[in-house]
């Protein structure tokens, strides 16, 4: 109780950081169980998150973006372009490994996603362990041979994380952190507008409607309806 008093009265903080802090007491209460028996993991309420869909780039703001004199680290502005070009989820863009690439057909196989604590998922953020639902995402010409010359340069073997740092998949606070900062550098004109990672994903969408029918943009972004892709 005195956990979510704190957070309920806590007004600096949005609600997915404020459930972010109780699922790192809810791992600290299920490493103690073993210590103590009568001490188990509450029962926490979930903080509902802001409802307020993303905005998404224009093209020029996507260069400008993109400029890699906005950002201090060639690692993460590769992660981010990865989840522009592919119209990824983050966690699926941490989840990345090079066995996941078959260059020869211009593809790469989404067959899995990284939980908050960096474990990961052998099935997608709509499947499970008896029905992944995997699916494929082409591969733009550029983004393939910034991936082979990456995956080389870094000796970066099949199974390893594709982004990581001490083997481990980046964290997902420090890649919205760094996200929130490449926007200050910027000369974007944000405004109002909720410009966030996911912004990337939805202006994939926005960007390939352009291209192609709306069926053919939910198997490639994952969607289990149409009504959600169009939303995007």
């Amino acid at each position: 109780s005195e956990i979510e008093n704190y957070l309920i009265n806590d007004t600096s903080h949005g609600n997915s950081w404020k459930n972010s802090y109780l699922e790192t007491f809810g791992a600290i209460y299920e490493e103690t169980e073993w210590l103590a028996k009568n001490c188990p993991k509450p029962a926490f309420h979930k903080f509902v998150r802001n409802s307020k869909k993303a905005d998404i780039f224009s093209i020029k703001e996507l260069e400008e973006f993109f400029k890699f004199s906005n950002w201090t680290s060639y690692d993460e502005w590769l992660l981010f372009r990865v989840i522009f070009f592919c119209g990824l989820r983050i966690s699926e863009a941490r989840a990345l490994r090079p066995c996941q690439f078959i260059w020869d057909s211009k593809i790469v196989i989404i067959n899995g996603f990284c939980k908050a604590n960096g474990e990961r998922t052998n099935y997608n953020k709509k499947g499970s362990e008896d029905d992944p639902k995997n699916r494929v995402v082409i591969l733009p010409d550029e983004l393939i041979v910034l991936l082979r010359k990456y995956i080389r340069k870094n000796k970066i073997k099949s199974r390893d994380f594709l982004f990581k740092y001490n083997n481990k998949p980046f964290r997902r606070e420090f890649l919205e952190t760094e996200f929130k900062r490449v926007v200050n550098r910027s000369s974007l004109n944000v405004g109002n507008r909720k410009i966030v990672p996911h912004s990337l994903r939805f202006s994939y969408v926005t960007l390939m409607r352009r291209e192609t029918d709306i069926e053919k943009i939910k198997k490639l972004v994952g969607h289990n309806s149409i009504a959600m892709t169009e939303y995007y």
